[in-house]
């Protein structure tokens, strides 16, 4: 489909799946919620019917619409929230199905569309979080202040990918685009200090070490998707299982402002093993405040490994190991490649946020996923950008004493 070969095109259909999440709390503007709804369904309508009558349904996106079904089935069963089982199964389906067309049609293209829209966004974002510091709405059961993208701890997910599609756009189109990507990071860096979460910080710290200190580099190679994968298990079971983050309390509590049980989140784990016990086959589904602990309901279980569980246990934790494994397979492939260490440290600095919040189900977290899997289109086409520009680099005399060589 040719359409999916035109930057513009792309950005809209991007700009609906990245809805504003304050636009439901603005006195005024709540229908402009129901206008970015319908636009995504529509959106989703389309890339669902391409992506079906291209005939290339891949592995990876098959293995996202096996884990969106496994919800489906345990919230059917347990008769969870439906409503916000389709919003959530359309949009990341949708998602990647775009993604994986995109990119195989034109990734330059593709990139481009999600610069643009990155680029918008996130300016935007941080224009009204400076001329409203207290945010432009605010949650009527929470309280909780909401940035024009969504409250604070929602923004790292959403904010720190847009980093490593900046290094992707300016790789691929070269030194004339630098500056736009460099101001897209520098507008995400100050949104990310501004509203400090503590769990954000840490996942923008990750990115920004390897960006700056590891990132083209020689022992960018040793930090690949396999090393890093291996230490992300280890911290799951260190922080969430023996909780030994308790030896780091200088830096939690001095640096982060949190205490060592993170605000509340390992009483919050302790409550979702023990639901987990109860149903660790299938979960119960999408659900709406399942935990209650200290008179208030929580959301989600503040861990993503746990949050997995919950929702469609031990058979969906297995189709979403056996995603990670495909995603940290292709990027280990081209780990020598300096488009797969921003990818890696894209994918796992989300990952690193997964630690300490729930939000699994987050359109970025498969999305990146789906860019690790169709790493070989990305490179290619960065590749051959870079062989052009080499090219043409080279003197108008040599090239063509070289072309008069080459004829004889």
């Amino acid at each position: 489909m040719k359409i999916f070969e035109k930057q513009w095109v792309l950005s809209l259909m991007l700009l609906t799946f990245f809805k504003p999440g304050s636009l439901a709390f603005i006195p005024g503007l709540s229908f402009l919620d129901t206008v970015m709804d319908i636009l995504r369904v529509i959106s989703f309508a389309i890339i669902f019917f391409c992506y079906l009558s291209s005939n290339s349904l891949s592995k990876p996106v098959l293995g996202v619409m096996a884990y969106e079904f496994i919800l489906l089935f345990s919230t059917v069963i347990n008769n969870g929230n439906y409503w916000k089982l389709a919003v959530s199964c359309g949009t990341v389906i949708g998602f990647c199905m775009l993604i994986e067309m995109g990119i195989r049609k034109n990734a330059a293209v593709l990139i481009s569309a999600f610069f643009n829209s990155g680029f918008f966004l996130c300016s935007l974002n941080l224009i009204l979080l400076l001329i409203f510091p207290n945010g432009v709405a605010q949650s009527p059961k929470t309280f909780e202040r909401y940035n024009l993208l969504g409250g604070d701890n929602i923004l790292p997910p959403i904010l720190i990918p847009f980093m490593a599609v900046a290094v992707l756009y300016s790789e691929i189109y070269g030194k004339e685009e630098r500056m736009k990507a460099g101001m897209l990071i520098l507008s995400i860096c100050a949104t990310i200090l501004i509203t400090w979460s503590g769990t954000g910080v840490v996942g923008w710290f990750a990115f920004m070490v390897y960006l700056l200190f590891i990132y083209r580099r020689k022992i960018s190679s040793f930090f690949n998707a396999v090393f890093l994968g291996v230490m992300y298990a280890a911290a799951f079971f260190a922080v969430v299982v023996f909780r030994m983050q308790e030896y780091f309390s200088f830096i939690i509590e001095d640096i982060l402002h949190k205490n060592v049980s993170l605000t509340g989140r390992t009483q919050i784990w302790d409550y979702t093993f023990l639901l987990i016990k109860r149903s660790p086959f299938l979960g119960y589904g999408v659900y709406d405040n399942l935990i209650y602990l200290r008179n208030q309901y929580y959301v989600h279980a503040h861990n993503g490994i746990l949050e997995i569980l919950l929702e469609g246990g031990f058979a969906a934790l297995a189709v979403y190991i056996l995603l990670f494994i495909m995603t940290c397979r292709e990027l280990y492939k081209y780990r020598d490649h300096h488009i797969s260490g921003i990818i890696t440290a894209g994918f796992f600095s989300v990952q690193v946020l997964l630690l300490a919040e729930g939000y699994v189900n987050q359109i970025w977290i498969f999305g990146l996923m789906i860019f690790a899997c169709n790493i070989s289109y990305i490179v290619k086409e960065c590749d051959a950008r870079k062989t052009e520009s080499d090219e043409y680099s080279i003197p108008l005399s040599r090239r063509y004493i070289s072309y008069r060589l080459n004829r004889h």
